[in-house]
């Protein structure tokens, strides 16, 4: 039984991956505006990797309850 929603959450979040792309495509635009003003600092290269982390999770999180909603 576990595996089988496993199975299903793994099957629904690949239907999902182009929007949770989309997510991280957002991130990179972001980190290459911060290059092309000349502001892209260790810091803020820091703070766009853990906040483009934090997206992806909550992106697939967010998926999953759509899915356990259906």
């Amino acid at each position: 039984m576990k595996n089988e929603i496993l199975e299903k959450i793994r099957d629904f979040l690949i239907n999902k991956k182009d929007e949770i792309l989309q997510i991280q495509k957002i991130r990179i635009d972001e980190m290459e505006a911060l290059i092309k003003r000349n502001e892209l600092t260790w810091n803020n290269a820091k703070l766009l990797e853990e906040y483009s982390s934090c997206s992806l999770a909550s992106a697939s999180m967010h998926f999953i309850e759509k899915f356990l909603e259906e």
